[in-house]
């Protein structure tokens, strides 16, 4: 706004202020703005800047005595007050204007802050030049610009009605924060207290190997810092690991991260090193604030962010050191190949991998090996390594799983029933979706955990989808998209814009409703389901664009993760089929029964595999008749494609990369800690938890129907 009429903007250093406002670099009058801490670091900036512009130009020979000097001073208070005294009666002249937060100081109420305007600058404010509210003016004429506006300041910037609910509790949050802590003075001495002992404990983590588990923005140049800290997590190697990933893994454990740049372009494009083009650049492959884009070609995109306040103790700082120790030290990254062989190492073959006293790591880059080799304990990174060419082989599919309804539960294909395969991969898997009213983006089960409850089938023969939830009468929708009344309506889908059609039913409506506690409709597109009676019908809007951030082409930054063809896929998120073994679904159940007396309950460990994982196709070792060698754990990493027959039927677009969704039991909708947990210590590729890969299908349309059943071969190229 300031821009746009024409005030010039200009961000600067901390250490070249006085510079910058001293009497022979000064044109016009001008506001200087600066946080008292940063909310990103926690570095702190004296309050006394005011006290040092105004002592400058005093003795400048033109000073006027009796005039404001040219520079107005405004200061963010709001993440200093929170923790430390405002006592801005100690200085001599103090700031012109400061702003606090209420929410930051006592917790609640949420959304109130106020404005603290020195009374010697109030005459200075040119207020309501160009618009006012209700409430501000004390006298108005209808038929004439002119309006008297009331004396007080505050009414005068106070527009309509003020949030008086909010601003009636402050009175008891006032009394609670006194008998609770005795007075701000009493809160700061503690938050110092507790600060210091997180920058010595957390920076003195350290792997076996004397590389430091966190980097620590800060906190350790001389500089004065608050009760915040940014760090980023580091494996053995000096390697970052995904912020993102271990944000999830710490909310699996009852941690609470702030993770990202912390609305602070400035500080984080300091402390991560990041350069305005790149930020561009990155914008410009569809990377923005609060996805899971968290490093790129290992560079960390954002950080993690503790904060300390009047109820946090040293036990705490403990309990969070312990947790980095556990999950993160000696912990070392799977390196991520190029194109689509993603990892090459799994177990080592020939150990058994359950006895095995040794890990062995070979982490290719730029084609050189290099092996390490660490002791191994119950907690420690992945048993992976390096598995010697055995050329292609052949694998059995164990179960087929489709996902009628996006989020919900899968329905298995009933065994020795051909299903076919389309150009947008299993037919009806994830046809539909629910929608909230109003809303544009479709429920997931991460948030609506009762998603998992809605259990789905498919009646082939009378073409209907069936729902059932407990408690409910079962739900039939047809799959033949005539018999629907539909109406098109828009929906983001991983941030792409597309177009879905509603089904306009109040009964489909008021049973999705009454299942999840919440309004909400069944929405579909209807090419997938055009595409059961062998036509396509119209195309629906898609406005996404060819490349995507998970699109591998010409994009270097989503190399070894999984393309993204949205125009051919259907509400999946990422790519068409999810594919898993048996064989790792097994390891991973034998490393949570491992880790069971530590931190695991029984119910995790019953209620870990294949399915936890919401496959579309489960395979397994083939049949010792079938004269091919069995499937390795984890050796699903390194697949190429898989053949139907003597044809290419799906290429392997790379790993699954899983969230804590895969922690929600899918029959009892219960959140557990594994196997996420578990998967986060032991299986990541390039930092990022990865379990399963995907496929997509390279059939074309004039390719004869194509079709797969449980107890197939399907042929593995390596």
């Amino acid at each position: 706004m300031a821009t746009e009429r024409g005030v010039a903007v200009r961000p600067v250093a901390f250490s070249q202020i006085y510079n910058i406002t001293a009497p022979k670099n000064t044109r016009a009058c001008s506001l200087l703005a600066y946080p008292a801490q940063c909310n990103f670091s926690g570095e702190r900036f004296p309050l006394e800047v005011a006290d040092e512009i105004n002592r400058i130009h005093e003795q400048a020979p033109d000073h006027d005595s009796e005039a404001h000097i040219p520079w107005w001073v405004l200061v963010d208070a709001a993440a200093y007050a929170a923790t430390s005294p405002l006592a801005l009666g100690d200085l001599r002249n103090g700031p012109d204007f400061v702003s606090v937060s209420m929410y930051k100081i006592f917790g609640a109420p949420t959304g109130l802050g106020a404005l603290l305007i020195k009374r010697s600058s109030i005459p200075h404010l040119n207020t309501k030049q160009h618009f006012f509210g209700g409430g501000t003016v004390a006298a108005l004429a209808f038929d004439k610009q002119w309006q008297k506006f009331r004396h007080d300041i505050e009414s005068r910037m106070e527009d309509g009605t003020v949030n008086f609910q909010d601003i009636v509790s402050l009175h008891h949050a006032l009394d609670a924060h006194e008998r609770n802590y005795g007075s701000i003075y009493n809160v700061s001495l503690h938050v110092s207290s507790v600060t210091r002992y997180a920058e010595s404990v957390i920076s003195a983590l350290r792997h076996s190997n004397g590389l430091p588990i966190c980097l620590v923005y800060g906190h350790s140049d001389g500089c004065a810092y608050g009760p915040t800290m940014a760090f980023n997590v580091k494996d053995a190697q000096g390697r970052y690991v995904g912020y993102v990933e271990v944000e999830r893994l710490a909310v699996m454990n009852g941690i609470a991260l702030r993770t990202g740049r912390f609305c602070n372009p400035g500080s984080s494009q300091r402390w991560l090193d990041l350069e305005a083009d790149e930020i561009v650049k990155y914008s410009s492959l569809g990377f923005v604030c609060g996805d899971d884009n968290d490093l790129v070609n290992g560079k960390p995109l954002g950080a993690l962010r503790i904060s300390f306040g009047a109820m946090t103790s040293k036990v705490d700082i403990d309990l969070f050191c312990d947790f980095l120790v556990r999950h993160f030290k000696d912990y070392m990254l799977l390196d991520g190949s190029c194109t689509q062989s993603v990892v090459d190492t799994v177990n080592t073959l020939g150990v058994p991998r359950r006895q095995s006293d040794e890990v062995s790591y070979k982490l290719t880059q730029q084609n050189t090996i290099q092996t390490i080799t660490t002791p191994s304990t119950p907690l420690s990174a992945t048993t992976v390594t390096g598995i010697p060419e055995h050329g292609d082989i052949q694998v059995e599919i164990d179960k087929i799983v489709i996902y009628p309804v996006k989020s919900c539960h899968g329905w298995v294909v009933p065994a020795g029933v051909d299903w076919a395969i389309t150009r947008f991969g299993l037919l009806f898997d994830r046809s539909f979706v629910i929608m909230r009213e109003n809303g544009t983006v479709p429920m997931q089960q991460k948030k609506y955990p009762n998603m998992a409850l809605i259990r789905t089938g498919v009646d082939v023969e009378r073409s209907v989808l069936v729902l059932e939830f407990p408690g409910q009468s079962p739900l039939e929708i047809s799959l033949i998209p005539e018999n629907l009344a539909l109406q098109g309506t828009e929906s983001r889908i991983c941030g792409n814009e597309k177009q879905v059609s509603r089904i306009l039913s109040d009964d489909i409506s008021s049973w999705l409703s009454s299942a999840l506690s919440v309004s909400c409709y069944l929405a579909c597109d209807p090419r997938l389901l055009w595409a059961s009676a062998g036509t396509e019908g119209d195309e629906l809007t898609d406005t996404s664009s060819d490349t995507t951030p998970f699109d591998n082409s010409g994009n270097d930054e989503g190399r070894g993760f999984s393309c993204t063809r949205r125009g051919n896929i259907s509400f999946a998120n990422e790519s068409q089929i999810l594919l898993v073994t048996q064989e790792s679904a097994q390891q991973v159940e034998e490393w949570v029964a491992e880790e069971s007396l530590s931190e695991v309950s029984s119910s995790d460990i019953n209620s870990v595999g294949p399915m936890q994982y919401r496959p579309n196709i489960i395979v397994k070792s083939a049949a010792p008749e079938a004269m091919t060698r069995a499937i390795e754990p984890f050796e699903e990493l390194k697949w190429e494609s898989v053949n139907i027959g003597f044809r290419r039927a799906f290429i392997v677009s790379g790993p699954c990369r899983r969230c804590q969704m895969i922690s929600i039991d899918q029959n009892s909708a219960k959140t557990l800690k594994a196997p996420y947990s578990t998967l986060a210590r032991r299986m990541r590729v390039d930092g990022k938890v990865v379990f399963g890969i995907y496929l997509d299908s390279v059939m074309d349309d004039d390719n004869a129907l194509v079709t797969i059943r449980s107890g197939k071969l399907l042929g593995i190229a390596t």
